[in-house]
């Protein structure tokens, strides 16, 4: 009996339960990122941070690479891409295989 009492107490909470008020939710402003009608957000400008060479200079951005400061180092060194030894290059630059940054050969 008890049992009985029991199961039918909890069988009418959980219906009760399932059959509350719907939740009705506020509709989302106009600018609120989630409401699908919203402006998109603009694009942030590119990162300077990893940029290599004479054209992330902030001194001349026209200067071309012989232009480049620290030219006189550079002079009859052979720069290599470690992953393709068969490419050489005078200047620092990059692979034109992988696009890593060419090194400097290291003479023995």
């Amino acid at each position: 009996m008890l049992r009985g009492t029991l199961c039918v107490l909890l069988g009418s909470l959980i219906l009760l339960g399932c059959t509350g008020g719907a939740i009705r939710l506020q509709p989302l402003p106009a600018d609120h990122p989630a409401n699908p009608a919203a402006a998109e957000a603009p694009m942030p400008p590119p990162s300077q941070t990893l940029r290599e060479g004479p054209e992330a200079s902030s001194e001349d951005p026209d200067a071309m690479p012989s232009e480049h400061p620290m030219d006189h180092e550079h002079e009859g060194a052979v720069y290599t891409c470690s992953m393709h030894p068969e490419v050489e290059a005078s200047a620092p630059g990059r692979c034109p295989e992988c696009g890593m940054k060419l090194e400097k050969r290291m003479e023995p």
